[in-house]
């Protein structure tokens, strides 16, 4: 069985994560690199899991497996003005540890102390979209290790492999069909923009122009404009919200991608805070998901016993054949004394 050093809490990890810029007047089309960094014990964080009577180095408490750094994680790269939304739900987890040592964790729940998959350092989850990242380490150099087996690997994989798929889906849904999200906060800002100065006119505001008429029919003479008065308000409004400065027009037009961003902590993304932390409490749609899943396909617990249970023997046992009375003390002396390679004394 081999050794692997034991995450603790000033582990640091770093690493890269992807998400869309936001930009004025809207996002880029393609997902831009982040180098992210923190430690494994985020004072911040409302999912870290750590135990309270196990100690790495006897200095450091170890973290739990399915710890998740959590919130706030220092974002550097393309500039982006929903980039703190990003870093407010942000999230790194680990998966890998010894199915056999069995720790309690600062919530009293139990677990398994978290390990490093590859010796020294350890493959994270992170967030991202459209999908999440694995392409964060944590640098994992102490004297603490514990071992772990081929089961505990296979069922570490497994499970990032899980969190991986469910959180992908949870983006796409989130992105697809929670957009009703995002129109309540475009209502929000319909009602304190004009209190701010920023509101783009309308076609009926333009219709009360002075002189519009007059210039509708000016334009219609010239040729340079075909239509009715309604068509030339629309494209007078339309305009003067071009004319507005690039980030009021955005403030207008893109004030609705921060509430598509909160959507995650609702759903209770696996990878970063969510809804359904253990300081906050409540099932999400991630929580129930993953029991729905674990009805219908294995679970982590299963790849274990799959892979620990021995095969069956492949000897037939009669039923009609009685069971062989287990040695007593005596019978083992009696067996000792008289093997002929026994000196007699």
């Amino acid at each position: 069985m081999a050794m692997f050093n034991v995450l603790r809490w000033y582990h640091p990890m770093i690493g890269c994560d992807w998400h869309i810029p936001v930009l004025p007047p809207g996002p880029l089309p393609a997902p831009s690199p982040y180098f992210v960094f923190h430690i494994m014990g985020n004072p911040l964080s409302l999912t870290k899991l750590y135990t309270t009577s196990v100690f790495a180095d006897s200095t450091q408490q170890a973290m739990v497996k399915g710890s998740d750094i959590g919130m706030l994680i220092p974002h550097i790269g393309t500039f982006s003005v929903t980039i703190f939304v990003e870093m407010l739900f942000s999230g790194s987890k680990c998966h890998f540890g010894p199915a056999a040592i069995q720790v309690t964790d600062q919530n009293g729940g139990s677990g398994n102390p978290a390990a490093a998959i590859a010796v020294v350092a350890n493959i994270n989850l992170n967030c991202g979209f459209p999908v999440p990242t694995p392409l964060d380490a944590v640098l994992a150099f102490n004297t603490t290790a514990v071992g772990m087996t081929w089961a505990d690997f296979l069922a570490g994989l497994y499970s990032m492999v899980l969190d991986f798929a469910l959180q992908a889906a949870l983006n796409w849904i989130g992105y697809k069909y929670m957009g009703w999200i995002g129109k309540g906060f475009q209502r929000l800002f319909n009602r304190i923009g004009p209190r701010l100065g920023i509101k783009s006119m309308s076609k009926a505001a333009a219709k009360a122009t002075p002189g519009l008429r007059r210039a509708w029919r000016a334009a219609n003479r010239s040729g340079a404009f075909k239509g009715t008065v309604n068509d030339y308000a629309r494209m007078v409004a339309a305009k003067a919200g071009r004319n507005l400065n690039p980030v009021t027009r955005f403030v207008e037009r893109h004030f609705a991608l921060t509430g598509e961003n909160v959507v995650n902590f609702f759903i209770g993304s696996p990878l970063g805070t969510a809804a359904d932390a253990p300081a906050i409490g409540g099932p999400t749609a991630y929580s129930k998901s993953r029991e729905q899943i674990d009805r219908v396909i294995p679970s982590e617990g299963a790849v274990h016993d799959f892979f620990d249970t021995p095969p069956p023997s492949s000897t037939p046992v009669d039923p009609s054949t009685p069971p062989t009375p287990e040695p007593t003390p005596a019978d083992a002396t009696r067996h000792y004394l008289n093997d002929s390679c026994v000196e007699e004394l």
